[in-house]
């Protein structure tokens, strides 16, 4: 009555199994050398990670101008991002033209509004909403100069980067600490920074990446300061990255097609990582979380823009003349094992337990500082307590922490 599952492994590897934990998660060691020597080894975990399904929403702004014939007359509505309360930002055609002649929006409590303030006198371009509701994006003023701006409730705050050649500061993201990343150029040069009200203005170095040859964008960046963007190599196919305590991982889709690879546009606090691809029915959105990739699944032609800290995805999805903006909800998830390498190395397996109680059956005081912690998180996140511990609860099947696996009561 066990589940089996294809371990993706790489075939013609000859395998060393060191053991399996109580978690289910498998150790070993393969090569593609003769024997079990120290040629091309490579030690292993094996984790199960989850595969997500999605409920997409189209979303378009009632304001927005629809597409006449011929195509484009206008951009129709794309959503940027949302927030554990639900709101979001996005932006919509104002008026018919070619390509996009637009003006933000922001929704609160369900309620759709233009966002303007007195500065913006030739448009807002809204990128990003953070879970206290501030507003990270780009705005030009009356010389139609572009300046990146937060806005918090009414409060402006003008981001120009003091070495940036004037109107070339851009704003991409910006997480739950009020920490800004984006863009400046200096003499046609491109240089990526991050910018917080307590520390002001900090450059990005991004050489140890190897892809500083290359067009590179730094797109966001969440509380625990991870950073993901999107490069371009040099036959012109996009690649995702993310930047993690000075170490680079690539991010790209598997299932791309032709020459146009894959990006990167933001990353949440759970570090679940949206982007694009090029699938057999054009642009499509996905998402990367603990190794597994997923497919958004939009209507038509779209891409992700935004990931919130509840795992809603946010986007825009092309009909074939306009844009409808979406918010994605994950409806389901399956079970994919998912390999993590160490090169070079070798895995373990002891039989020395993790953990044990000292005296008498379980750990109340452990107990009262899990409880209280998860109590912290929930209220950090503005949710529910309980409903919080009700989106976390373990499904049947899976192991405790001990090992134990549960099953309902008859």
């Amino acid at each position: 009555g066990g589940q089996a599952y294809n371990l993706g492994l790489p075939a013609g590897a000859n395998l060393s199994f060191g053991g399996i934990n109580n978690l289910g998660q498998v150790f070993g060691s393969y090569n593609y050398g003769p024997g079990f020597g120290n040629f091309g080894t490579q030690g292993f975990t094996i984790l199960l990670g989850e595969h997500f399904t999605y409920n997409v929403t189209t979303i378009d702004f009632p304001g927005a101008v629809a597409a006449s014939s011929p195509p484009p007359s206008s951009f129709g509505t794309e959503i940027r991002n949302s927030n554990i309360d639900g709101d979001f930002v996005g932006r919509y055609s104002s008026s018919t033209g070619p390509g996009f002649t637009g003006q933000s929006f922001v929704s609160v409590g369900g309620v759709m509004s233009d966002l303007t303030f007195a500065a913006a006198v030739n448009g807002v371009d809204a990128r990003d909403i953070n879970d206290s509701g501030k507003i990270a994006g780009n705005y030009l003023d009356g010389a139609f100069a572009q300046h990146g701006f937060v806005y918090d409730h009414g409060s402006v705050t003008t981001i120009d980067d003091p070495n940036a050649d004037a109107g070339t500061t851009t704003i991409m993201g910006m997480n739950n600490a009020g920490q800004v990343i984006g863009t400046y150029s200096v003499g046609g040069v491109q240089h990526e920074f991050v910018w917080s009200a307590s520390t002001g203005y900090t450059d990005l170095d991004l050489s140890g990446s190897g892809m500083r040859s290359s067009p590179i964008l730094a797109l966001d960046i969440n509380d625990s300061g991870e950073i993901v963007g999107t490069w371009q190599d040099s036959g012109g196919v996009d690649h995702g990255f993310l930047l993690d305590k000075g170490q680079f991982t690539a991010i790209g889709f598997p299932g791309t097609v032709g020459s146009f690879g894959s990006g990167v546009d933001s990353i949440n606090n759970a570090g679940q990582i949206a982007g694009f691809y090029l699938g057999q029915n054009g642009v499509q959105a996905f998402v990367y979380s603990g190794g597994v990739y997923s497919s958004v699944g939009v209507p038509g032609s779209g891409g992700a823009y935004g990931i919130a800290n509840n795992g809603t995805v946010a986007g825009s999805t092309n009909n074939g003349s306009t844009h409808d903006g979406f918010l994605a909800t994950i409806s389901g998830a399956t079970y994919v094992p998912t390999v993590v390498n160490s090169p070079g190395s070798y895995a373990l397996y002891t039989n020395m337990t993790p953990a044990g109680a000292l005296r008498g059956f379980g750990i109340p005081q452990l107990c009262w500082a899990y409880e209280s912690h998860t109590d912290i998180i929930a209220r950090a996140l503005k949710l529910d307590p309980v409903e919080f511990r009700k989106k976390n609860l373990l499904r049947e099947g899976q192991a405790h922490a001990s090992g134990t696996v549960l099953k309902d009561a008859p």
